[in-house]
């Protein structure tokens, strides 16, 4: 009933009125007050710009009508429901403006005044659209078919009235010309005879017909001649089609048309004109001739011009600027911006354009900041700050550091029309500013940390400074010795040594060779120092001999030490029960026990081939020759290697052996250690163990069982026998290791695989062996002595620290002749220009380089195998490693909690290489991760990253021991050493691209986790 009280009262509004203006607000105000509708307002087209303009409304306007035609551009304009119902000349709607995206740059301003759906209707004047009806709802999907069909009847009856008072203003205008036309033509004809307006009658066959004064100046032509001629003739060719087209579109629809051309005048110049032109038909539409005012345009056209170059020099001048300039308008909206602001962001202009600077361009966790202080900038609640400093967002997602300068614009009325602001990016000044606080605040910690004391000698030759590590070498405070003379603390007998060897560094005939000499302790005693100056005359800043002072004290005392202990290890050797070969090729050397074990005498061994004491094959069928090259090729790369061997003696006896091979410097060269400890007893009482785990009460070594609630439930007579003879309590449970529960839970995870254990009960030194019976839910320990290996063991781990420490000693002396070397190449250098020399100096000077690259690796090789291996939580070693690496933004993940690992106590060294290496070469490296899972063969650990990756020609070199392209250097070669000594192996399977991956192969019994399911955990 609503619409229909709508329709009734609109159809007695178009009946009683007569005036177009009155009918059209007569029929928003019936919209509103009898539909209900929240406002109404009607629209005429302007068939110049095709936009809509209103002329009548009625409701909750609030200034809306005027507010929209400041939002959206034309293209925007044209695909909304109002462009869209008056392009297409149909109704259309949008019934949720808070979700429509065709009606975003209105949308604030609608649901600001209510709206929550609207509905447009076009209307037609003789059946061209020449408006719309516009109505809106306050509720969302208001307009369903029902009320869309009444609507449309509504503007199929407004279509109607404009029908009707056209044709009765025609018939008035008809009835008005009728009367006057013959004093109107009079007076029209003497108007344009006078007028400075051109004006002329075209025919359709192109003549010219009546033109006035006024024209024919223009063209420069008198009447006569120009009425012989055709209007086409004078046209410009390139707005022929132009024109063409505007008189089609005039012939077919009777609309006046105005468009732009050039005519050529008599002299030849070219006229920029504008044409209004109309028709005038004969009686049945037919065609009679057509009128024209023609405009000259040459000073708008020139002003134009003139407005383009200024633009366009003031784009130049903006282009050239070094820092971002853009405007903003009220909106916060982009209308210009320079091309290095476009630069600076990573946008081409057409993308920035109009878009919002704040949700486009800033990051996000500053955009409402920066709205509410842009707002009350605008509403001119709060002056604008002059400078500031804050993050831009690239196109590409990368955030710069902008130094903004901005200012308001406004107009003639000092309102606020905008914001210019500058923006110069300073990222890699605030990045390089960073970077200097913080290697001055790492340059500063490293002198006050550093254990070697640092004295810097002035050019007056006194300390002028001296490092906090001054107290700890040689007891004085810096401030003590602030200003002395630094030869008044050097022993006397040393000291012309030391004035010769500085004078040398000031004088630059020295780089700096280490010296070593006596100083002077606070307390009265000398102590032992080694020195190195380097001239720093030159540095500003420094402006000094730099000398780094290190106490050699320990080392000196280890030196006389060490003469003294050589005969000591001569004597491990000579008196070990097992028998120990040095082999390079063959033997040069050997022990009394390999003597006694083989049969032969030392003189007869010496210079034999290995092989001469093996049998041709060893057990399974392989020729042992091949096996004993892979084991000693794999020792000689630093490897140790034990495993299982028949020897044969000299009266062809085979028995079994387990052999070690270690490779250590022998006076002066790396040679091979082999141990060779004869297990032909002990293979027997292994034998003899398994053959009585049927008849634990005959075995003659402890057995004992113990049940799940670790009650111990058999212990057979052995046990109490061992500890009787220990004098001991005969308490079985001397016989349980300390890590029990972790070994059972071990043994449980693993399927119940033995493993074995060493303790210490009273005086002796026992291997268990345990085993988990899953049957049983028992687990059993069987046991024998080993008191006598494990003294020869650790006497032989002496002989190896021994032997490491003489090897560091000496690299210590290598690398000072090194030294000397690389100083006496580089003064050569200087003191010739002969090229072929020079290219001799350079080759040796490579050659010195990769001796000292060389000899800087054996320190970390020495280490290797040194020490027995042992079990280290995997945790616990990471976090150690992820202290002494700087990670940076790099985050390691470790998820494999709770892993045990038997190994080389330098497995440290291979997690950091791992880390290390993914840092450096990972490139794009955000995360690195740890993780693991049991296989069939053991436990496969995984460390990857997210990076680069290794490319897979590289997979395999990045092992290898050599420093150059497509190597890994030391690092991974060592990290790969490491590992082997406990049969665990490292490759590298990740997908190149996707991040490196290595994998971790531990075999069964080298791992361990803790299983708190186990029944044996409390």
């Amino acid at each position: 009933g609503r619409l229909y009280a709508v329709l009734s009262q609109i159809n007695q509004a178009i009946v009683r009125t007569k005036d177009l203006s009155s009918l059209l607000a007569g029929i928003c105000r019936i919209s509103v007050e009898y539909g209900m509708f929240r406002m109404a307002w009607i629209g005429l087209l302007d068939h110049d710009s095709l936009m809509l303009r209103p002329v009548a409304h009625a409701g909750h306007e609030d200034g809306y009508l005027s507010a929209i035609e400041q939002c959206g551009d034309d293209e925007q304009k044209r695909a909304s429901p109002v462009g869209t119902a008056v392009r297409e000349g149909r109704y259309d709607t949008c019934n949720d403006i808070e979700t429509d995206p065709r009606v975003e740059p209105w949308r604030d301003e609608a649901l600001k005044r209510g709206y929550r759906s609207f509905c447009v209707f076009p209307f037609r004047l003789h059946g061209v659209v020449v408006g719309a009806y516009v109505i809106y709802a306050s509720q969302k999907n208001f307009f369903n078919s029902a009320e869309i069909a009444l609507l449309e009847e509504i503007a199929d009856d407004i279509s109607f009235a404009l029908d009707m008072l056209d044709e009765q203003a025609r018939r008035t205008k008809a009835e008005k010309a009728l009367a006057g036309s013959e004093e109107k033509v009079r007076t029209l004809a003497m108007i344009l005879e006078h007028s400075s307006q051109p004006f002329g009658i075209g025919y359709p066959d192109g003549r010219f017909g009546i033109v006035n004064p006024a024209l024919c100046d223009l063209l420069g032509y008198p009447e006569d001649e120009l009425q012989q001629m055709n209007w086409t003739d004078l046209t410009v060719p390139e707005f022929a089609g132009r024109e063409n087209a505007a008189i089609g579109e005039l012939i077919r629809t009777g609309v006046p048309q105005r468009y732009e051309k050039e005519y050529f005048t008599k002299d030849g110049r070219r006229v920029p004109v504008e044409m209004f032109v109309h028709r005038v038909p004969e009686t049945g539409e037919n065609l009679q001739y057509f009128y024209s005012f023609v405009t000259d345009i040459t000073e708008q056209k020139q002003g134009k011009e003139a407005i383009r170059k200024e633009r366009d020099l003031a784009q130049q001048y903006l282009d050239m600027a070094g820092v971002m300039i853009a405007v903003l308008d009220t909106q916060g909206k982009i209308t210009r911006i320079n091309r290095r602001g476009l630069e600076i962001l990573g946008y081409a202009e057409e993308e920035l354009s109009g878009r919002d600077w704040i949700t486009t361009c800033l990051p996000e966790k500053v955009q409402d900041e920066v709205r509410s202080v842009f707002d009350q900038i605008t509403r001119g609640d709060v002056a604008p700050v002059e400078y500031h400093e804050n993050p831009v967002i690239r196109k590409d997602g990368e955030e710069r550091i902008l130094a903004f300068h901005n200012t308001l614009l406004k107009d003639d009325h000092a309102r606020v029309t905008g914001i210019l602001f500058s923006g110069e990016d300073i990222t890699l000044r605030k990045q390089a500013e960073g970077a200097l606080l913080g290697s001055e605040e790492r340059f500063r910690n490293l002198v006050q940390g550093l254990s070697d004391m640092i004295w810097i000698i002035d050019r007056n030759g006194q300390i002028a400074y001296s490092s906090p590590s001054a107290q700890r070498i040689f007891g004085y405070d810096p401030p003590e010795v602030a200003g002395k003379d630094p030869l008044e603390y050097i022993h006397s007998d040393d000291r012309e040594r030391v004035k010769d060897a500085l004078e040398k560094v000031c004088n630059k005939t020295d780089a700096g060779t280490p010296t070593e000499f006596r100083i002077r302790h606070a307390g009265g005693h000398y102590v032992d120092v080694e020195a190195s100056a380097t001239n720093l005359l030159d540095v500003t800043g420094i402006d000094g001999i730099v000398i780094t002072v290190r106490p050699i004290t320990e080392r000196k005392t280890r030196e006389r030490s060490l003469l003294v202990s050589e005969g000591r290890y001569r004597a491990l050797f000579e008196k070990s029960a097992d028998a120990i070969f040095v082999m390079s090729d063959r033997f040069p050397d050997c022990n009394p026990a390999a003597e006694r074990l083989f049969g032969y005498s030392r003189a007869e061994m010496i210079g034999k081939d290995p092989l001469t004491f093996s049998p041709p094959e060893q057990p399974g069928g392989r020729a042992s020759a091949d096996l004993a090259a892979d084991s000693i090729r794999k020792a000689r790369a630093g490897s140790p290697q034990c495993f299982g061997w028949m020897h044969k003696t000299r009266n062809g006896r085979i028995f079994p052996s387990e052999v070690t091979l270690i490779l250590a410097p022998v006076q002066g060269e790396d040679q091979l250690i082999v141990i060779v400890h004869d297990r032909t007893v002990q293979d027997s009482s292994e034998m003899q163990s398994r053959h009585l785990a049927r008849f634990a009460e005959e075995s003659p070594d402890p057995v004992i069982e113990i049940d799940s609630d670790k009650n111990i439930t058999y212990a057979n007579p052995a046990t109490r026998a061992v500890l009787g003879n220990l004098g001991m309590s005969p308490d079985p449970a001397a016989f349980i290791p300390a890590d029990f529960d972790s070994l059972v839970s071990d043994l449980v995870a693993a399927g119940g695989s033995p493993v074995t254990r060493e303790i210490r009960i009273g005086t002796a030194l026992f291997s268990l062996t345990i085993s988990y019976d899953k049957e049983d839910k028992r687990v059993r320990i069987s046991s024998f002595e080993v008191t006598t290996r494990s003294f020869e063991t650790s006497a032989l781990e002496q002989a190896n620290r021994k032997l490491n420490l003489l090897s560091g000693m000496t690299r210590h002396d290598i690398k000072n002749k090194l030294t000397g070397v690389m100083g006496y190449l580089e003064l050569a250098r200087g003191s010739t220009k002969d090229p072929e020399l020079i290219e001799y100096l350079s080759r040796v000077e490579f050659s010195a380089t990769a001796i000292r690259q060389q000899i800087e690796f054996t320190k970390e090789y020495e280490n290797l195998g040194v020490k027995r291996p042992v079990w280290q939580e995997l945790a616990i070693v990471l976090e150690a490693v992820k202290k002494m690496i700087d990670l940076g933004p790099v985050a390691v993940e470790n998820e494999a909690p709770g892993l045990f690992v038997y190994a080389d106590p330098m497995l440290d060294n291979v997690l950091s290489c791992l880390v290390e290496n993914a840092k450096k070469h990972g490139e794009k490296i955000t995360k690195i991760r740890i993780s693991g899972t049991p296989v069939p063969a053991g436990y496969l650990l995984v460390v990857e990253d997210d990076g680069v990756g290794v490319f897979a020609d590289r997979k395999e070199k990045i092992f290898n021991k050599n420093v150059g392209k497509g190597s890994g250097g030391f690092g991974l070669f060592l990290a790969r050493e490491i590992l082997s000594i406990t049969g665990i192996t490292i490759a590298e399977t990740g997908e190149p691209g996707a991040g490196a991956r290595f994998e971790i192969s531990i075999p069964s019994g080298k791992f361990r986790q803790k299983c708190p399911d186990s029944s044996f955990l409390k």
